[in-house]
């Protein structure tokens, strides 16, 4: 304090003990410091009122000056009150600029945080990546600045919450280490981001991992944020919902944020401050929502995207697995039209061989054995005998064996052919409607030719719809057999053409083979059944097959047991 000894007025400066020399206020008698331009006396601009009030309005040298300035006269007295109240209210007026400011500077790293995370996420859209990058910007100093951070998803199957990944250290040591190493890199939040890495542990991850939760509110408190759609600062670890994450976690204040987009629950962002114990604020809290927003709509995104890549997977799987059936089908018609085209020559040939042969014995027979024409006969007859040989073995490799036949059922074969089919059903804008009234009524026979049966027939409906339609498959009893109607909505077939189309070879299309038909009869009459075609032009047609109904007896005689 200034003695009253003092030749010269007490300063502000002098009475505050005022440190700023650099201040061009110091020392000065012409200048007053609340008016320099730097104002270095107000150091918290939160607090200039407070400042000005408890400095100003009682300084004597502000007294002194404004005790000059004021007469005897009421207009001087309210004067001065103006000035009081108005100072009053332009230091109020300026604290609140100024937390405006500081608000203002706060949202906008806000908004530059969400816009570099945003940023990041749109540059992937691989699930892994995309939580990589929503719990770095969790932990990051310059993101949202929590210690740890645990992502976990919602599994539809298990119906659980199950730890996907987690971000931070394991303990108060390793925090450290990773912070310096942070620090050392001098790394921006983009540059961060970008990194295909975070700076993790093992033990993180498996901390993570084991965070395993059923999707029930009353049973864990990260389900009920979840179930509830509402953030939670925890601190109450009286709760029974909140003591098994407490545990698990070792920390005493947790942020649960749900993570939700369209109305669809994905799972939840859980976090904590267990290294610095720095209090978890509703700040962070609204800050931590708003960020959650954007990371569950890129988790969405990711996770359809995923699914996608899955799905087109499997049917790139299907459609190897279909080419490779289609091939062995295709191989399977080769060989059954070989057996055919063996068969009907074996037939063709034989009859006529037999003739020359019973004319050539009979001939043998009428020579005497010093006739010199009869060894030439001899050896006719030896070699029409080694050719017959050769056609008994012919006869013998395309005889259809029956020792892979077996109790099947229709309906399941029907199903698998028509799922093969698929794709080119779909291409075609053809419907398959199934009316399958066997029971438990089975056929006994090969699974093989009768999937390609139906395959083949299936594949002749289609031909006839080029402009889509409907197939409609129908099996019934009749009779103490199983009725097999094919039917579909196509062009029908000519009544010329009905008597010829199972020929072999027989064809109306211009790629055809004439094979598959001829094939199906083929099969059918192996397995003792019969087959014919009802049509009518225009309307469509109807395969209609007819077997015999499988049992032991039937299996027995069909492998002639």
């Amino acid at each position: 304090m200034a003695s009253s000894a003092r030749p010269s007025p007490i300063r502000c400066w002098e009475r505050t003990s005022c440190n700023h020399t650099n201040c061009e206020a110091y020392g000065s008698e012409n200048s007053i410091c609340w008016l320099t331009e730097q104002n270095m006396c107000f150091e918290d601009p939160q607090d200039l009122l407070n400042r000005m009030q408890s400095r100003c309005l009682t300084c004597d040298v502000f007294k002194g000056n404004r005790d000059r300035a004021s007469g005897k006269r009421l207009a001087d007295t309210a004067m001065l009150a103006t000035l009081d109240r108005l100072l009053a209210e332009v230091g109020d007026l300026v604290c609140r600029v100024e937390s405006l400011k500081a608000e203002s500077r706060s949202r906008m790293a806000q908004v530059t945080l969400l816009s570099e995370v945003g940023r990041a996420l749109q540059s992937t859209m691989e699930l892994d990546e995309t939580l990589r990058i929503i719990l770095t910007a969790v932990t990051a100093g310059d993101g949202l600045g929590f210690n740890r951070a645990f992502l976990l998803l919602v599994d539809e199957q298990s119906h659980e919450l199950k730890g996907r990944m987690g971000v931070g250290p394991t303990h108060a040591a390793e925090a450290e280490a990773i912070w310096k190493a942070m620090e050392t890199e001098g790394l921006t939040l983009r540059e961060i981001l970008r990194r295909r890495k975070t700076v993790t542990s093992n033990g993180i991850m498996k901390l993570a991992r084991e965070l395993r939760f059923p999707i029930d509110a009353e049973d864990n408190i990260v389900a009920a944020s979840l179930i509830e759609g509402k953030s939670r600062i925890v601190e109450n670890f009286d709760d029974v919902r909140v003591r098994i994450l407490a545990e698990r976690l070792g920390s005493q204040q947790i942020i649960v944020v749900p993570l939700v987009a369209e109305d669809e629950r994905l799972g939840a962002i859980v976090a904590d401050n267990f290294v610095t114990n720095r209090p978890i604020t509703t700040d962070d809290m609204r800050l931590l929502e708003s960020f959650a927003s954007q990371a569950a709509l890129a988790i969405m995104n990711a996770s359809l995207h995923q699914r996608l890549r899955d799905r087109l997977h499997q049917l790139e799987k299907a459609h190897d697995e279909l080419s490779r059936k289609q091939l062995q089908l295709l191989r399977a018609e080769r060989l059954m039209a070989l057996a055919g085209l063996a068969a009907t020559f074996v037939h063709d040939v034989k009859g006529p061989l037999v003739s020359v042969g019973l004319m050539a014995r009979a001939a043998l027979s009428g020579i005497k054995k010093s006739d010199p024409s009869r060894a030439t006969l001899e050896r006719i007859i030896e070699e029409i005998g080694r050719i017959e040989r050769y056609l008994k073995e012919l006869a013998g490799s395309v005889t259809h064996r029956r020792d892979d036949y077996i109790e099947v059922d229709l309906g399941e074969v029907i199903r698998e052919s028509v799922d093969l089919m698929k794709g080119a059903l779909s291409v075609q804008h053809v419907g398959v409607v199934f009316d399958l009234r066997h029971g438990d009524a089975r056929v006994v026979g090969s699974r093989t030719e009768l999937r390609q049966l139906i395959l083949s027939l299936i594949q002749n409906s289609l031909e006839a719809m080029p402009d889509g339609g409907e197939i409609t498959i129908s099996t019934s009893l009749e009779d103490g057999r199983m009725r097999l109607v094919i039917r579909d909505t196509g062009s029908g077939v000519p009544e010329p053409v009905r008597d010829k189309i199972f020929s072999l070879f027989f064809t109306t299309k211009s790629k055809g083979s004439g094979l598959g038909l001829f094939i199906a009869k083929r099969i059918v009459i192996q397995h003792g059944g019969t087959i014919g075609i009802e049509s009518c032009e225009g309307k469509g047609s109807a395969f209609v097959v007819s077997l015999p109904i499988g049992g032991m007896n039937q299996l027995r005689q069909a492998k002639g047991e």
